[in-house]
């Protein structure tokens, strides 16, 4: 858990709460040892008193499923916050060689510049929902080669043969089962979760610390107009 060293309010001089980011050892451990070098950002608004919003990263484990790696809380999404989110994020996952990852975002404001800055040689994919699809009710039909490639590209995206890939494995008289991804094993998605995050007991078994006053809360502020009841869904 990391917050923002030093801040201060500008009137009382005493110590206000701007960023908190949080990355729990266990599940860090998880993505290391059982996710494939990808990342995907993003970021929403908190509803609450105070505003203000959560940006997060969160990788793939070896079911294809979301496997949150970090979030924290910020005053909004700009260049700055995303800088501060990705350099603390650079240095909990010991990201060395970024040319070897791959991160996935929107183009929110300050992003995109902030990607650039802390990642200049990672790959960096934006979200296409519907391209797949498209693809697919447009009646596309692939070229196979059984070295793991596709016309298609489906088999190199995900690492699990394509329709195609398959019918010509089997023509080929090879198992299919043996041309999947060492990211899909169950030895791989055993490893993303073997490392364990160790419960907090309640406030009321909190010792006293000697840190004098808390810091005072934050100056995020609300988002203007009227909060939405309903949440805005995409065009499926």
């Amino acid at each position: 858990m990391k917050t923002v060293d030093g801040f201060r309010d500008s009137k009382t001089g005493k110590g206000r709460f701007e960023r908190l980011y949080i990355c729990f050892a266990g599940v860090k451990q998880g993505f290391l040892t059982g996710c494939r070098q990808f990342i995907g950002v993003d970021g929403t608004f908190l509803k609450g008193l105070v505003g203000g919003v959560l940006l997060a990263a969160v990788g793939v484990d070896a079911n294809n499923g979301i496997f949150p790696i970090a979030y924290a809380a910020a005053e909004g999404e700009s260049k700055d916050s995303w800088c501060w989110f990705f350099k603390l994020l650079k240095e909990d996952l010991k990201i060395k060689k970024d040319y070897e990852w791959t991160i996935m975002s929107d183009k929110q404001k300050g992003l995109i510049e902030a990607y650039d800055m802390i990642f200049p040689n990672a790959t960096h994919k934006f979200c296409v929902k519907h391209l797949h699809n498209n693809f697919s009710s447009a009646g596309f039909k692939g070229e196979v080669n059984i070295e793991q490639t596709c016309s298609c590209r489906k088999w190199e995206l995900i690492g699990i043969p394509c329709p195609h890939a398959i019918a010509a494995l089997w023509m080929a008289k090879k198992d299919p089962l043996l041309y999947v991804s060492k990211w899909y094993t169950v030895e791989t998605y055993m490893k993303c979760y073997e490392g364990s995050v160790c419960p907090m007991n309640g406030e009321s078994e909190w010792g006293l610390t000697n840190v004098g006053e808390g810091p005072l809360p934050p100056l995020y502020g609300r988002a203007p107009g009227r909060p939405k009841k309903l949440r805005r869904r995409s065009a499926e």
